[in-house]
């Protein structure tokens, strides 16, 4: 073996060694991976008693929904928050109302791809039509909370209220993270709902038969973002 063939076969080598670190490293100047350790430094538990408005430009709602056999058929999209606020009572969240603008909704990926590229046009009109949210008639959702009881650690809560979709309205039950950071209160929440509770059941198996290859998931997601700050006037959070 000749020296050039040595010299080629250890540049290789310390080339794969290289591109091994690099992909192993953690990117410490990823700005995600720094906000998320912030909001894990910052937060802190809910105390005293409030009357809290959602900052609608802040916060934010996230979709998805999917065919059941088609797994790469998954569509996701933005919902926006027309109003919201509610009441904290020594540190426990108690009542409050939550509106949705159903003529918001968007498609941010469709089948996987971008919208364009997947027909958004055509599904967008159809998800609000009659045969899905009938946003015509029903231009807005509502949730009404109703109690909120903190579970594990000092941020889990088990929220309970009533949500409205095209005028049905229908109990839920479901976790939710909420603390305040930097004179904030932050709610997170993922969401799994059967939207044949609220007479959406295009595309079910479990209404509709022979469905083949057409088969529409009665379960959607919701991922929750809201951000709610205190009316002018009142003490800072936590006081």
């Amino acid at each position: 073996m000749n020296k050039n063939t040595i010299y080629m076969g250890l540049s290789f080598l310390l080339a794969l060694v290289a591109i091994f670190f690099i992909i192993e490293r953690p990117i410490e100047n990823n700005p995600s991976s720094q906000n998320e350790e912030s909001e894990a430094v910052e937060k802190s538990p809910l105390s005293g008693n409030h009357s809290l408005e959602i900052k609608t430009a802040e916060s934010n709602i996230l979709w998805q929904g999917e065919r059941t056999i088609l797994t790469t058929h998954v569509n996701t999209g933005t919902l926006a928050l027309v109003s919201g606020s509610f009441e904290v009572e020594n540190g426990v969240p108690t009542e409050g109302e939550f509106m949705v603008d159903m003529n918001s909704l968007t498609l941010t990926s469709v089948h996987g791809v971008g919208p364009r590229e997947g027909g958004g046009d055509m599904l967008l009109a159809h998800l609000k039509s009659s045969d899905f949210f009938d946003v015509e008639n029903f231009s807005e959702a509502s949730f009404v909370l109703t109690s909120a009881e903190k579970t594990e650690g000092d941020f889990v809560y088990t929220v309970k209220g009533d949500m409205t979709i095209k005028g049905i309205t229908e109990e839920i039950v479901f976790p939710a993270e909420i603390y305040s950071r930097e004179g904030n209160v932050i709610v997170d929440a993922d969401l799994v709902l059967d939207r044949t509770r609220w007479d959406v059941s295009f595309g079910s198996e479990n209404v509709f038969e022979n469905l083949g290859d057409k088969v529409i998931a009665d379960e959607f997601m919701l991922e929750i973002r809201l951000i709610a700050g205190i009316p002018v006037g009142e003490p800072e959070f936590g006081l």
